[in-house]
Order: C-alpha cells, then structure tokens, then sequence
C-alpha cells in the first residue's frame, strides 16, 4: 500500500485492476455483455424462494456478512483479496487532519 499525495491509501495492484476492467468496460460498451459478479459461479446464483418453507428454513441461519456483530462465526472479509491491515497512524493522520479542517471551518463561522 501507499500513500497518495491527497492522503488516500492506494493499493497500485488493486489500482492497476482496476484501470483495465475501466478500460475493458469502455470497449465493451458497444456490446455490452450479461452482468456477471465477480466472484460468483453458476452454483452461487442459486435465488431461494423465501415464500417455500422448505427453502426457507434451509437459508434460516445464513448470517453471512462482512459485519463480524452480525455473521459471528461465517464473516466474509471485506475485500476480495482479504481485508488490509491498515496502520494506527493512518487513522491518527486522517484523525488530525479532519478536526484541523473542523476547526478551521469553526473559526471561520466565528468570524461570519
């Protein structure tokens, strides 16, 4: 990971993914192709009729979620290439910065 000249956490791997499903996409514009989801097979597009008790009690405990409150043990990460470790100063960094622009806008409505 680096850090942009604007603060942001840049991944370059992710960034250059990124560009060439940007550019794929504006090739394919033309011709746009079915959806698909990234990460999803034809066995994962299986869509349950809720209404059906049978199918319903089947999906009953499915927490599945990136939220750990709400998934307990099937937490998925966040990213498709497992949830980054971000550092502590990073946040302390942003931290700082947002309450500086906080109270340079207060100080600003004091003068108003």
């Amino acid at each position: 990971l680096q850090m942009a000249e604007n603060n942001v956490i840049v991944d370059p791997a992710l960034a250059k993914k990124q560009q060439s499903v940007a550019q794929a996409a504006a090739q394919s514009a033309a011709s746009p192709a079915p959806v698909m989801h990234v990460n999803h097979t034809a066995d994962d597009a299986e869509i349950p009729d809720l209404r059906d008790p049978a199918q319903r009690e089947r999906w009953r405990n499915d927490r599945r979620c990136t939220d750990p409150a709400v998934a307990g043990d099937q937490l998925i990460p966040s990213y498709s290439k497992g949830n980054p470790e971000i550092p502590a100063e990073i946040y302390a960094g942003l931290r700082a910065k947002l309450e500086a622009d906080w109270a340079k806008e207060k100080e600003q409505k004091k003068q108003s």
